[in-house]
């Protein structure tokens, strides 16, 4: 195993942001009706190809909506009807999505992109890794923990995002994760500034095994006691090995595990 200490490897990553994100299990919150944001700085929306430009100004509401293979929204008084994906362009201040609701204020930097998949709306994120992670690591771990801890999760959580880059799951729908626990809970809680400093005192600190990113699993609530990986990542059998993944006990009774 290997920490990667240097410039990032990717220095963006692309967020799919789901309706709600209280059912993970139902697909359909991937997907919205329609979408309102509150464009907070002057900006531009741009067709993916550069084909059409819509300029918006500072403390515009736009509603996004679709008849089912267009993209329809109104920029004042002016219907725009879009075929193709929409880009709203990062600017000075970041976007509100306020047609949903998160425990945060539901601000995002970077770009926000609109397309259309089987009939219904894709809300992606496109946004710098570091920016990605302010909002990830206080809503993965409270702000308020030892600031070593912090900085483990900033580790674990950064590490975990370069692999599904690797990974490509979902890249044909143009996202790397999505915004809830079915990746890494995103924007739930506000950026805070012990986190800021946990991952700006990791920056660029990633974790390889054999030349590729490990799979960084974490949880939220642990006995003290761990499994192997091999004996907990399974469908039908024990798996191979996983160097990386290897069970410890923290605490201080001797705990024979062979049973389980």
């Amino acid at each position: 195993e290997i920490l990667i200490d240097g410039d990032p490897i990717f220095s963006r990553i692309r967020v799919a942001i789901r309706n709600t994100i209280t059912n993970i299990s139902d697909i359909n919150t991937l997907y919205h009706n329609n979408v309102t944001v509150l464009v907070n700085s002057d900006t531009t929306i741009d067709t993916y190809d550069g084909s059409q430009t819509f300029d918006v100004k500072a403390n515009t509401t736009l509603t996004f909506t679709t008849n089912g293979k267009d993209i329809c929204f109104y920029n004042g008084k002016v219907l725009n009807v879009v075929s193709k994906r929409i880009i709203i362009k990062e600017s000075e201040k970041p976007i509100n999505i306020t047609s949903i609701s998160r425990g945060s204020s539901c601000s995002y930097e970077g770009n926000l992109e609109i397309s259309i998949v089987d009939g219904r709306i894709l809300v992606t994120n496109d946004l710098l890794m570091e920016d990605y992670l302010k909002k990830v690591v206080p809503s993965e771990m409270p702000s308020s923990w030892n600031m070593e801890a912090l900085k483990s999760q900033a580790v674990a959580a950064r590490t975990y995002a370069y692999r599904e880059i690797y990974n490509k799951k979902f890249l044909e729908y143009g996202y790397i994760v999505d915004d809830s626990e079915s990746s890494q809970v995103y924007n739930n809680s506000n950026e805070q500034a012990s986190t800021n400093q946990a991952i700006l005192e990791t920056q660029g600190l990633t974790m390889f095994c054999e030349n590729e990113p490990i799979i960084a699993y974490y949880y939220s609530t642990s006995s003290g006691i761990t499994g192997n990986g091999n004996e907990v990542w399974i469908e039908d059998k024990v798996i191979d090995d996983i160097p990386y993944l290897h069970g410890s006990n923290a605490t201080d009774y001797n705990v024979d595990t062979k049973s389980e």
